[in-house]
C-alpha cells in the first residue's frame, strides 16, 4: 500500500480537504516520506518534489519534540541542524533526576545517534558522549544505568562504524552486543574473530532475510563489516533486499531511522562504485544527492563515508 501510487493520490486528496493547519502539515509530512518510498532511487521528480514538500514545512520551526511526522520530513531532506543542539548550557549535576531531565537525557541520546549516523567528528561525538554519560549518573535510577549506557552507546558506536569511535572507556563491557564485538575484533586486527563472526552472521541471515531481522542502522553496521570482511557482493546484496522492503514498509518517523535510510542508499552507490557498477552507482548517488541537495552543512559529510573507514 505504501509503495502505491494510488495511496498517495489518497493522501493528496486528505491534504486538499484537511481543515486545520495541523492536519495540513502532518499529511505533508507523510506526503514526503511516501514520495521518497515511490521514488528511490531512479524518480527523481519524485524525490525533488519531496524535498521541496519537506523545505516548505521547514519555513517555520520544527520543534526537536516536534510531531515525529514532521521530525521524519526534516531528516530525509537532511535538515536536522535542530535535532543536533548540545543543551550544556546547564551541567549534567544540576539537572534534576524527574521527568523534564528524562527528557534533556532522551534528546541528548538522540543527538548523539544522529551525529554518529552523519558521520560527525571523533571529538564532537566524544563530547556527545561523554554528557550523556554524565546525564544518565545524574538522572536514571542506579539499578537501570548500566542498560541505559549499554543502550545508548552500543547503538552509536554501530552507527559511527567505520569512519568514526565513541571513545573506548564508554565502550568497555559491551562485548555482548555481536556489532560491538565484530567492530572491536576489526579494530584490532584479529582477522579469525572476524572471520568466524561473520560467518556466524552470514549463517543467521541466511535463515532470515537481513530485511526482516536487522534494524536498517544495524544493518549499515553489518554491511560495512562485511565489505572490510571480503565479503563486498553479498553487502550489495543485503543492502537491495533492505532497500526494497523499505519501499512496502510503513513509515519510519525514528529520525535514527530516517538517517540510516538516507545513509544506506549512499553505501549502495559506495559499493556498486566499488565493484565498477557505475550505473547502480549513478542512480543510488544521484537519489541522494537530489533528496539531500539542501542538506544542512553537518550532513553532508555522511554522504562521503565508505566502509573502508576513509572519507
Amino acid at each position: 500500500m505504501l509503495g502505491d501510487a494510488g495511496a498517495l493520490d489518497t493522501l493528496l486528496r486528505a491534504r486538499a480537504l484537511a481543515t486545520t493547519p495541523l492536519q495540513r502539515r502532518q499529511l505533508a509530512a507523510t506526503e514526503v516520506w511516501m514520495r521518497v518510498r515511490l521514488g528511490v532511487p531512479d524518480e527523481l521528480p519524485s524525490l525533488r518534489r519531496a524535498r521541496l514538500v519537506a523545505d516548505s514545512l521547514l519555513r517555520t520551526a520544527i520543534a526537536a519534540d516536534g510531531d515525529a511526522a514532521e521530525l521524519a520530513a526534516a531528516v530525509l531532506a537532511g535538515r536536522l541542524a535542530h535535532l543536533l543542539r548540545v543543551h550544556d548550557s546547564v551541567p549534567a549535576s544540576r539537572v534534576r533526576p524527574d521527568a523534564e531531565g528524562r527528557l534533556m537525557l532522551d534528546a541528548e541520546i538522540l543527538a548523539l545517534h544522529l551525529a554518529a549516523g552523519i558521520g560527525a567528528p571523533d571529538s564532537s561525538l566524544a563530547r556527545r558522549a561523554w554528557r550523556v554519560d554524565s546525564l544518565i549518573s545524574t538522572v536514571m535510577p542506579e539499578p537501570v544505568r548500566s542498560a541505559t549506557r549499554a543502550s545508548a552507546f552500543s547503538r552509536a558506536e554501530a552507527l559511527a562504524y567505520p569512519a568514526r569511535h565513541l571513545p573506548p572507556e564508554l565502550l568497555t563491557g559491551l562485548d555482548d552486543d555481536y556489532l560491538i564485538r565484530l567492530i572491536h575484533a576489526e579494530a584490532r586486527g584479529d582477522s579469525l574473530a572476524l572471520h568466524a563472526g561473520l560467518q556466524d552472521l552470514i549463517a543467521l541471515r541466511t535463515d532470515w532475510s537481513p530485511a526482516e531481522t536487522a534494524a536498517l542502522d544495524a544493518l549499515i553496521a553489518e554491511v560495512a563489516l562485511l565489505v572490510r570482511g571480503g565479503h563486498i557482493a553479498m553487502a550489495a546484496d543485503w543492502l537491495d533486499a533492505a532497500l526494497r522492503a523499505q519501499r512496502q514498509s510503513a513509515p519510519e518517523f525514528d529520525p535514527v531511522g530516517v538517517v540510516a535510510f538516507v545513509r544506506a542508499m549512499a553505501l549502495r552507490g559506495h559499493i556498486a562504485a566499488a565493484m565498477q557498477d557505475s550505473a547502480t552507482a549513478r542512480r543510488w548517488t544521484g537519489a541522494v544527492s537530489e533528496l539531500w541537495a539542501n542538506a544542512d552543512a553537518e550532513a553532508r559529510g555522511m554522504l562521503t563515508l565508505w566502509p573502508s573507514g576513509k572519507q
